[in-house]
């Protein structure tokens, strides 16, 4: 059976965000939801979680993420139920380091706002957001929806989670070393890649690549499956 590749999506964002590469790969992508999180669960106990969730097809996969969802697909990495080819980070966090001082300062003012006030914000800031990075009006349409969705709850606890993320997790699965790919924007402010973790770099990008630079994160995600399937027909 062909590869396929298992992607999170980032903070408060759900499959939409990979839309075109939906479009292109079909059902070798699949985007898993979000779980509601436990009261004060971090991220490292509630990726256990998603990991035991997530329904596999046969045949060997990829496992992913973008920004957020990097990190929570780097701590499902030894939960898997099998073994996945390899990890798959787009605008990926691997160090506490790319967590700047205004993600943490917006963080501690989220939880001030009350709720019913930021979900008004979501949408008017998703707009401005897209302007800022260029999206296609269409591109722009999908973000400002998924902003409308936005659950304040789970918004507040995924940055409360991404804050006080542990980092550097275990890459293993029952001893085997995961290899590890990483696709980044050379001008994401977002998250930014100072200690150069990336593994490839799109020299004009910032941060939503997979709507800004939708062919070369589809060529990553085929890469990596072809990489998958080639190493699931290898003798032994």
């Amino acid at each position: 059976m062909a590869a396929t590749c298992v992607l999170l999506p980032g903070l408060a964002a759900d499959r939409r965000l990979f839309q075109p590469q939906l479009d292109a790969l079909g059902a070798r992508l699949i985007v898993p939801a979000w779980l509601a999180p436990e009261p004060c669960e971090r991220l490292e106990p509630y990726a256990a979680r998603l990991a035991r969730s997530v329904t596999l097809p046969d045949g060997p996969y990829v496992l992913g993420g973008f920004s957020f969802g990097s990190q929570a697909a780097q701590e499902m990495v030894r939960h898997m139920p099998r073994r996945p080819a390899e990890l798959l980070l787009l605008c990926g966090v691997r160090s506490l380091a790319q967590l700047t001082p205004w993600f943490h300062l917006q963080q501690r003012i989220g939880t001030l706002v009350p709720r019913a006030v930021a979900q008004r914000l979501y949408a008017p800031y998703a707009r401005r957001f897209a302007r800022r990075s260029g999206l296609a009006p269409g591109h722009a349409q999908l973000l400002v929806d998924m902003a409308r969705g936005i659950d304040p709850a789970f918004l507040d606890w995924s940055t409360w989670a991404c804050a006080r993320w542990r980092g550097e997790p275990d890459l293993r699965h029952h001893g085997v070393a995961v290899p590890v790919r990483h696709l980044h924007g050379a001008l994401d402010r977002v998250i930014p890649d100072p200690l150069g973790h990336a593994t490839q770099t799109l020299a004009d990008a910032g941060h939503l690549i997979t709507y800004t630079h939708a062919a070369a994160v589809t060529a990553a995600i085929e890469a990596a499956l072809a990489r998958a399937d080639a190493a699931g027909s290898s003798p032994g």
